[in-house]
């Protein structure tokens, strides 16, 4: 049987080790993984299906840090230097799960800066795109 354990959740990056996120780093939120792509299509033929399959799945990384902490002005310098953050991998809380490596991560997206007055509100929500590879055989 698998154990959970929240404080295994993070993420960590080949190229650039001072992005490494931990649980810790973020607000209740934490972060999410969304697959923008399938890693196969069915294909209909007269009478049965066959599979097209993706070399990679894209997915989109959201993860909600804190504004008063570090590691998020740490993420606004590295998109106004360098938006490519090269692979990392996501590690779950479940024991039962190995790291999940990610190629070619790139920051998309910043928060929003609509009320900076707000104090109540300390989220910085980036949006990190990369790709997991698929159908390797392996």
């Amino acid at each position: 049987m698998a154990n959970l354990n929240t404080r295994r959740v993070n993420i960590a990056f080949a190229k650039n080790p001072q992005l490494n996120i931990t649980i810790a780093d973020c607000t209740k939120d934490g972060f999410r993984l969304t697959p923008a792509g399938q890693p196969s299509k069915p294909i209909e033929l007269g009478t049965k299906i066959i599979a097209a399959l993706a070399n990679y799945v894209m997915y989109t990384v959201s993860v909600t840090l804190s504004k008063t902490e570090a590691k998020s002005f740490a993420f606004w310098q590295q998109m106004q230097l360098d938006c490519d953050i090269g692979n990392f991998e996501v590690t779950d809380s479940s024991t039962l799960y190995t790291p999940v490596r990610f190629k070619n991560g790139m920051i998309t997206s910043l928060p929003d800066f609509n009320n900076p007055a707000d104090a109540a509100n300390a989220d910085f929500t980036i949006g990190i795109t990369a790709q997991i590879d698929t159908n390797t055989g392996a």
